[in-house]
């Protein structure tokens, strides 16, 4: 009788075994935001399949599914620097999951929340806005010799809050080169505005503005009512056509960003909360020449220091 069910016991292992899948984890971010931040660098360094999961409020970016942990690790060994630096492992995920991810779906709410519907469209959203960013063949070519060309390892954002003018600058042997100098829009002078060297921390195109507590108080006393999550080419956002988060941190809050307008004629002045305003065609150029950078050599190589 013991011999049975030692027996049973086994076998049941077995076919549990059997069923056990293994994903690529690559992020975990605390908004959808940052999730589909890292997942357009997955899919721009990484020709395969990334998909997001969101389990008890935060949001897990993954690549594949492999059927056991072995196969998933080897895996590792082949991805870009992007995604080993992101101390990428495999995680064990659920026959769940798997099914909806080979029907499609990218985006997974383990939560079933009341937001789910409004978190899946922006995610639709977002995600179709990434595909008109794809380039055709003979640009890819062209971007793909620029990176090549090089010819510096590190670069570096100066922002003057006084002067409102902002520099990129190249640098190789400690030998620093002007590369170009933006009009740009900082802080108000009353307020506590970020300062000292930071760096960037995601890169988004035609990003989703999640704005503050705070914000959507301010907005209110306008008469004018905020989302939680204002999507891409809304008249309200205030993101622009592009955004860089930064890592810098005022009284707790890491919420400041360089990012694009909606009103360009306020660049040039100490208008905003803190974050650095810039043309849309200028802030997506800068968005670009480092997000090809830092494919090569990382997005630690990319200092912001603001004054």
């Amino acid at each position: 009788m013991k011999f049975i069910f030692l027996f049973a016991i086994l076998l049941s292992s077995s076919l549990f075994a059997k069923d056990e899948n293994y994903t690529i984890a690559i992020c975990t971010t605390s908004t959808l935001e940052y999730a589909k931040a890292c997942q357009d660098k997955v899919l721009k360094t990484q020709k395969q399949k990334a998909f997001i999961v969101k389990k008890d409020g935060k949001y897990y970016t993954n690549l594949n599914i492999y059927k056991n942990r072995k196969d998933a690790s080897f895996a590792i060994k082949s991805t870009s620097n992007f995604i080993k630096a992101q101390g990428a492992f495999p995680r064990n995920i659920s026959l769940e999951i798997v099914e909806k991810f080979n029907l499609g779906n990218y985006f997974i709410d383990s939560d079933k929340d009341i937001d789910s519907n409004i978190e899946e469209d922006l995610y639709n959203i977002s995600l179709k806005e990434f595909d008109k960013q794809k380039a055709p063949k003979s640009e890819l070519k062209n971007r793909k010799r620029a990176i090549n060309s090089f010819d510096f390892d590190e670069l570096i954002i100066r922002v003057d809050s006084k002067t409102n003018i902002m520099e990129l600058f190249s640098k190789k042997n400690n030998q620093e080169n002007l590369l170009k100098s933006y009009i740009v829009a900082t802080g108000k002078n009353s307020i506590k505005k970020p300062q000292g060297e930071g760096f960037i921390t995601a890169i988004s195109l035609n990003p989703i503005w999640y704005p503050t507590a705070d914000t959507k108080k301010s907005f209110e006393k306008r008469g004018i009512t905020l989302p939680n999550a204002v999507p891409p080419g809304h008249k309200y956002n205030y993101m622009g056509e592009a955004k860089l988060n930064l890592s810098h941190i005022v009284d707790g809050n890491q919420t400041y960003r360089i990012h694009g307008t909606l009103n360009e004629k306020t660049l040039g002045y100490n208008v905003s909360a803190g974050c650095i305003r810039m043309k849309n065609e200028e802030v997506i150029e800068l968005a670009n020449l480092i997000e090809d950078f830092s494919i090569i050599y990382g997005m630690n190589k990319v200092r912001v220091l603001l004054d």
